[in-house]
């Protein structure tokens, strides 16, 4: 599991396999791109995402399990990197 910094949290209404919808966020468009997003104990890499009213997030698949839908976590990584 990612270790990352909380930037957004909400519930996600839809999810499949490379996506997850909240239809009651407000975002910008990819303004997401690069995150990581933790839900219900998986996580998926955010490739893209949509403005309101929709709010899609694409991502890359849900790691360990997938689709589902929960309370989320926006984030991004944190992980120390060794040189």
């Amino acid at each position: 599991m990612p270790i990352f910094s909380r930037e957004a949290s909400g519930t996600a209404t839809a999810s499949a396999v490379s996506t997850m919808t909240d239809t009651g966020a407000s975002w910008s468009s990819n303004q997401w791109t690069g995150c990581k997003v933790l839900m219900a104990g998986s996580w998926a890499n955010v490739l893209s995402n949509t403005a309101a009213p929709l709010n899609v997030l694409t991502v890359d698949a849900w790691f360990p399990l997938g689709p589902i839908t929960g309370t989320y976590v926006i984030g991004r990584d944190c992980a120390v990197r060794r040189k």
